[in-house]
């Protein structure tokens, strides 16, 4: 209790044509390395933190001023 967690990932929300490709690219590489995915849904991470008792909710959305979309989210425990 009282812990904080910090997520700082590729979303799913995408701004331009552009930031989509790119998206792609990074994906391709994460599984080329042997990793299943690296791009996690905002409602499936906010949904499974929450069924583990997290709350209190804090995010910034994508804006445009990152190489590519990035979810940047806190919540408590």
């Amino acid at each position: 209790m009282g812990g904080i967690f910090v997520s700082n990932h590729v979303c799913d929300k995408m701004l331009s044509q552009q930031e989509e490709m790119v998206l792609a690219l990074v994906e391709l590489q994460t599984r080329v390395l042997g990793y299943p995915s690296h791009n996690i849904p905002e409602e499936k991470l906010k949904k499974t933190l929450s069924e583990a008792d997290f709350g209190e909710f804090i995010t910034k959305q994508p804006d445009g001023s990152y190489a590519y979309p990035t979810l940047l989210l806190s919540v408590k425990k």
